[in-house]
């Protein structure tokens, strides 16, 4: 019998959907395609324990684009809130977890009512790992149990070699997210700096930007260490501050 290994997995404290930003480009349609991605995981998580026909084509959602694009914290979200529910959920985070064996990680995982797998683009040149998520998948399936999957790649572009991954993340409902433009990083930095009580002005997040690394979990954990110094200094958030808390 294998048994699954403890997993060192944690959740971001500010992975939630009211924390996800969407984007404010009707001409592109991104922001209705978030939208439907948000709802298609909310019905996700309202279903679980529900033996609803309607839902069966939904059993699997693919979530893939670059790194930034904000896949991490939609998974994390949907555990959290599934947890929050009341219900079982694992996130299996391949970035960490690649260089364990696949067998033990992925044991028993179909008593969880939710799993979710962040960047599976990592197992492109692991077999033990192709075979053992589509074994997963599988079993899932069959115990109408739901999945969340996270890549770089749609599955027609994937280098995933096992044709029978690739074809069952083809058949999960798909979506695509963009990278964000360097202004939506101003307004993201704005929203959740609005969501944890602060006044962020555009033209400090944009000198923040303009001096800290670009990825964003990088650019929240800068916002997180103002909102302590100026909590603790009575300051508003202002340049010449950032340029003392960073000394950028």
């Amino acid at each position: 019998m294998v048994r699954q290994l403890p997993l060192p997995v944690t959740l971001r404290d500010e992975a939630s959907f009211a924390n996800f930003y969407t984007r404010e480009t009707p001409e592109a349609s991104s922001r209705a395609e978030a939208t439907q991605l948000l709802r298609v995981l909310n019905n996700t998580i309202a279903s679980a324990g529900d033996q609803l026909s309607t839902f069966a084509a939904e059993f699997a959602v693919y979530l893939w684009g670059p790194l930034g694009s904000g896949k991490t914290h939609l998974v994390q979200a949907c555990c959290r809130q599934f947890v929050d529910a009341g219900h079982r959920a694992m996130y299996l985070p391949l970035a960490e977890l690649i260089d364990y064996p696949a067998q033990q990680v992925l044991a028993d995982l179909e008593h969880n009512e939710l799993v979710c797998v962040d960047d599976i683009h990592l197992v492109a040149q692991q077999d033990a790992w192709q075979q053992g998520l589509f074994d997963l998948y599988n079993r899932l399936r069959d115990k109408g149990r739901q999945l969340v999957l996270t890549g770089v790649d749609s599955p027609g572009n994937s280098d995933i070699a096992l044709a029978d991954l690739r074809s069952r993340m083809a058949a999960a409902t798909g979506f695509a997210l963009a990278a964000y433009t360097d202004e939506e990083r101003v307004e993201i930095l704005c929203f959740r700096a609005q969501r944890l009580g602060l006044s962020l002005p555009h033209e400090v997040a944009r000198y923040l930007l303009s001096r800290a690394p670009r990825d964003i979990n990088t650019l929240i954990d800068c916002l997180h260490r103002l909102d302590r110094e100026a909590l603790a200094g009575q300051r508003r958030l202002t340049v010449p501050f950032v340029k003392l808390i960073f000394d950028y």
